[in-house]
């Protein structure tokens, strides 16, 4: 399957070197590209996607990629595409920290789950906060070299031609190796969790305590399913003492003796079942 696009640059007369629009163009498709394969990879992808240049266009300067992906990873494309428009058109404010990122990082990573729903079973996607970082800094410096006047359009080649008019005063503000500097290790894996909180009313966001650890951490539930029906009294609240089992990502610093120190964007992925107290009701709830 190939998923084409247009990047068209509406270039001036305004530069110093006739080679310099070229260098422009080649690097948007850099940065597409190179940001495709980052939201591939948070959907599990173990290979780049094939990104090929199709046909170049002169007038305002076009050039036509498409990418690629085998059999049944073809539904990556799409998803890809559709997280890559959400990520350039929230480029309105300019980033100077970690928090900004994070935030175009999790509307990405909703767009990538909300497009591969029905393909991807019981994993949410996670995206590389470095990597993605790099590439909008990479893509701050190729909007640095376009001139007044001039525009950068990213036009899906679809029954909907649909145009996204990119932001080239956007800018990165950041050095991303500073912003990372303490950034730790990602572990994605199954843990034992008490819930830290005395009534739980249904809020996505929970606070934990890892039983192995004793590491204590906010997470988001992202297993919507079981979310839902928590939230609908479909079964008993969770007790202070239940133990719910479950698939956890995270983000964390190494605190000395196994301790998780400094926990960041942690996500309960997959409730495999609630573990309960004999003293409470006994039992467990599967999932």
């Amino acid at each position: 399957m190939a998923q084409g696009i247009d990047i068209k640059y509406n270039f001036s007369s305004g530069h110093q070197s006739p080679a310099e629009v070229f260098e422009v163009m080649a690097g948007y498709i850099r940065v597409y590209t190179k940001l495709g394969n980052v939201l591939s990879a948070a959907l599990g992808e173990s290979e780049e996607l094939i990104y090929e240049l199709e046909k170049v266009k002169v007038g305002s300067l076009i050039g036509q990629i498409a990418a690629k992906a085998k059999g049944a990873q073809s539904y990556v494309v799409d998803a890809v595409r559709k997280s890559s428009d959400r990520t350039f058109a929230n480029l309105v404010e300019n980033i100077s920290n970690r928090e900004q990122v994070e935030k175009l990082v999790e509307e990405a990573e909703k767009e990538l789950n909300d497009a591969a729903v029905g393909f991807v079973d019981g994993h949410y996607p996670v995206i590389s906060r470095e990597a993605f970082a790099e590439v909008l800094a990479e893509l701050s410096s190729v909007n640095e070299r376009v001139v007044e006047s001039e525009s950068v359009e990213f036009i899906n080649r679809d029954a909907s031609d649909k145009t996204l008019r990119l932001n080239t005063d956007w800018r990165f503000n950041a050095n991303v190796k500073e912003m990372f500097l303490a950034e730790g290790h990602f572990v994605r894996q199954k843990m034992y969790l008490t819930v830290k909180i005395a009534v739980n009313e249904g809020d996505s966001v929970w606070t934990f305590r890892d039983n192995k650890t004793k590491s204590v951490f906010k997470a988001k539930v992202v297993h919507e399913e079981w979310l839902k029906k928590y939230q609908n009294s479909e079964f008993s609240g969770i007790g202070a003492k239940d133990v719910m089992v479950a698939l956890v990502e995270m983000e964390y610093c190494d605190g000395g003796d196994g301790i998780f120190s400094d926990i960041k964007n942690a996500k309960i992925v997959h409730v495999y079942e609630i573990v309960r107290h004999k003293l409470n009701q006994g039992g467990f709830d599967e999932f």
